[in-house]
């Protein structure tokens, strides 16, 4: 007989992850059947309750792999490389004055990749007027890719004194 209140990831209520048994409810008049009454020999309780929380950890692990494997599904790593070209994503909390409005550039760039100190934080080589850490999360990286027909919009733009 299952509680009423269980939890969707263990299957079985918090009460019995705790305690090894369902609560008694108003309704359990009935007396439980032997082989879920909680055990007298407190050796054999105790295995019981390790044995129960073997399990939960078990089926958390799983589902939180699953949940995990779903969410990351279309997620591509970055992994950059020093001497590698990178955009930095200007955030208004670091950079307050390149971002004071809307149509200012959300990107700024490219900048040479120093050091990878790990997967996620990369030392960049930033101007020494931005008066920042060097340090970015990989999060605010995104890798620049030379296009040669955008230099020469931009040339022919300031050709034509546009």
């Amino acid at each position: 007989m299952q509680s009423s209140l269980t939890i969707k990831t263990t299957g079985i209520s918090p009460f019995k992850v705790v305690y090894g048994i369902d609560p008694f409810g108003q309704l359990d008049l009935v007396l439980r059947p032997l082989d879920q009454r909680a055990c007298t020999d407190a050796d054999q309780r105790v295995e019981e309750i390790k044995k129960l929380h073997e399990h939960v950890r078990d089926r958390i692990e799983r589902i939180n792999s699953t949940y995990s494997a779903q969410a990351n599904k279309h997620q591509k790593g970055k992994v950059f490389q020093p001497g590698d070209l990178v955009w930095v994503h200007l955030q208004k909390d670091r950079f307050p004055s390149k971002r004071k409005g809307k149509f200012m550039p959300r990107v700024e760039g490219p900048f040479e990749v120093v050091e990878r100190v790990n997967d996620n934080v990369y030392n960049i080589d930033l101007p020494c007027d931005c008066q920042v850490s060097a340090m970015f999360n990989v999060s605010d990286l995104s890798p620049y890719e030379y296009d040669e027909n955008l230099s020469n919009l931009r040339s022919n733009f300031a050709t034509r004194g546009g």
